[in-house]
C-alpha cells in the first residue's frame, strides 16, 4: 500500500511541475508574439491552443493565429482561415481573409487550392470571392455546373460593368485618385438598391461623386430567372488611378 501511495504522490508532483513548466513556457511564447517579426511564436501558439480543449482555446487559436498573419506569417494565415471555416465563422472581415488565402494559392500557380477558398467564400455571395472563382475556375477543370459558370460571369459582367464605368466616366471628369469599396443589393429587374460605401477614399469629393453616379447607372441585365434569386448582394471595389 506504501509503495502505490507513494508511486501515486511522485505521479502528482511530476505532472504538477510539466504543468508549470508547459505555462511557463507558454508565457514566454506569449511575450515572443508580441514582438515577434516573422509570425512564428504566434503561429505556435494558435497551434497550442487549436489543439487544447479548454474552454475560450478557439476564441486564442483565431486571435494567435491571426497575429502571425499580421506578420505575412503565411502558414498562420492558411490556419486560421482553415480553423476559422472548421468553427463557421462569418463575418465580411473574415470573407475577405478567406480570399486572400485564395489569393496566396493563386500566385504559387496552386489553382485548384486557390479555388477551393474562393468557393467557400462565394458561398457567402461574396462578389470578390465569386469573381475570382470565375478566373480561376477556367485554369483547370472543375466540376461546376453550366448554370453556376453562368452566375459566376453574370456577377463578373456587373462588377466589369462598374469598374469600367468608373475608370472612364469618373476618373476622367474628376482627375482624381483613391479606392472606394461599395455594397449594395441587385435586385431581380437589374436595378440597385441598398448604395453604400463600406470604405471611403480620403477624397470627400471622389466618394461623393462616385456614389452619385453609380445610384445614376441604368439597369443592368435583369437578374436570370434561373439563378432562382430575388436579389444578390453584391460588393465592389473600384481603384482609381491615373497611371
Amino acid at each position: 500500500m506504501i509503495f502505490y501511495r507513494v508511486i501515486a504522490i511522485l505521479s502528482i508532483l511530476f505532472f504538477t511541475v510539466y504543468a508549470d513548466e508547459n505555462l511557463s513556457e507558454i508565457d514566454a511564447k506569449m511575450q515572443e508574439c508580441k514582438n515577434d517579426k516573422n509570425g512564428k511564436s504566434c503561429y505556435e501558439l494558435g497551434q497550442y491552443y487549436s489543439k487544447n480543449n479548454e474552454e475560450n482555446s478557439s476564441n486564442q487559436t483565431l486571435y494567435y493565429y491571426g497575429e502571425g498573419c499580421k506578420y505575412n506569417n503565411q502558414e498562420s494565415c492558411v490556419e486560421e482561415v482553415d480553423y476559422g471555416i472548421k468553427k463557421h465563422v462569418f463575418s465580411k472581415h473574415f470573407i475577405q481573409k478567406i480570399v486572400s488565402v485564395g489569393d496566396l494559392y493563386f500566385k504559387k500557380n496552386e489553382y485548384k487550392k486557390a479555388f477551393e477558398y474562393y468557393n467557400n467564400a462565394a458561398h457567402y455571395n461574396d462578389s470578390e470571392a465569386l469573381y475570382k472563382q470565375s478566373l480561376t475556375s477556367i485554369k483547370f477543370d472543375t466540376k461546376m455546373s453550366n448554370s453556376e459558370r453562368y452566375y459566376l460571369q453574370y456577377i463578373r459582367s456587373v462588377i466589369s460593368h462598374i469598374n469600367f464605368y468608373s475608370e472612364h466616366k469618373i476618373l476622367k471628369r474628376l482627375r482624381k485618385t483613391g479606392t472606394i469599396e461599395l455594397k449594395f443589393v441587385l435586385l431581380q429587374d437589374g436595378s440597385i438598391s441598398e448604395l453604400i460605401i463600406t470604405k471611403p477614399s480620403q477624397d470627400v469629393d471622389l466618394n461623393k461623386c462616385v456614389y452619385a453616379s453609380i445610384q445614376k447607372l441604368p439597369k443592368f441585365y435583369p437578374i436570370p430567372f434561373e439563378f432562382q434569386k430575388e436579389k444578390i448582394i453584391i460588393f465592389v471595389p473600384i481603384v482609381l488611378s491615373l497611371s
